[in-house]
């Protein structure tokens, strides 16, 4: 149904070991593939959101495609969810002021993936992880964060949150510490985009964006 790029990051997010990965730092990584692919490969039920509700458009469009004929989708504004044929759920919403955290709130989530999480607040944050358990022993319990470093680095609670790979630099690309790992993954190592006109658009970018999205 769905598979990691081969020998790349997001294959390394996939397999890793660590309860929270922060994947991403850089465009066209394959970001909300891993969302989907997790979600609707490794995990009983899983919620993945957005920050601005009308952005869900694309994780939903990758979840139709990835799931196809192999599930039942059920729109709820510009949300909904897939009801799978093995009973897999995957809900997909937003989060947009403070109080729509806790339309979510009383279901537990054995994957939790917030999609560009820089635009969420520590506190939604905070209380969707809470979300985070499973009523099955045998459910790996995860959260996976996707995004591009805010800017400026050192004024945004995620960059504090994972001090050691972005403000530090001194953690490696999906060490595990408490718990923890970011795992970096550009266009570069996407191989439907490496070679594409993509890739030089993003490289064109004046700086600091180019940076941002490109990555160093």
């Amino acid at each position: 149904m769905w598979h990691p790029f081969a020998n790349s990051p997001q294959e390394k997010a996939y397999n890793s070991e660590a309860h929270e990965v922060l994947f991403g730092y850089g465009a066209g990584g394959g970001k909300t593939s891993l969302c989907v692919g997790l979600a609707a490969t490794m995990h009983q039920r899983s919620l993945l959101l957005r920050r601005e509700p009308t952005q869900c458009a694309d994780m939903i469009d990758t979840l139709l495609r990835v799931v196809g004929s192999n599930g039942k989708w059920q729109r709820r504004g510009c949300g909904g969810t897939m009801v799978m044929d093995d009973r897999r759920t995957i809900a997909i919403g937003g989060c947009e002021t403070e109080d729509d955290k806790f339309q979510y709130a009383g279901i537990p989530y054995d994957l939790i993936a917030l999609d560009e999480v820089a635009s969420f607040t520590k506190a939604q944050v905070d209380f969707i992880l809470g979300l985070n358990r499973s009523d099955d022993p045998a459910q790996r319990c995860r959260i996976l964060m996707t995004g591009n470093p805010p800017l400026p680095t050192n004024e945004h609670w995620l960059t504090r949150w994972f001090a050691p790979w972005l403000m530090m630099d001194w953690a490696q690309s999906g060490e595990i510490l408490r718990g923890r790992t970011v795992i970096k993954a550009t266009f570069r190592d996407n191989p439907y985009l490496a070679a594409s006109e993509y890739g030089d658009a993003l490289l064109a970018l004046p700086e600091p964006l180019r940076s941002s999205l490109a990555g160093s």
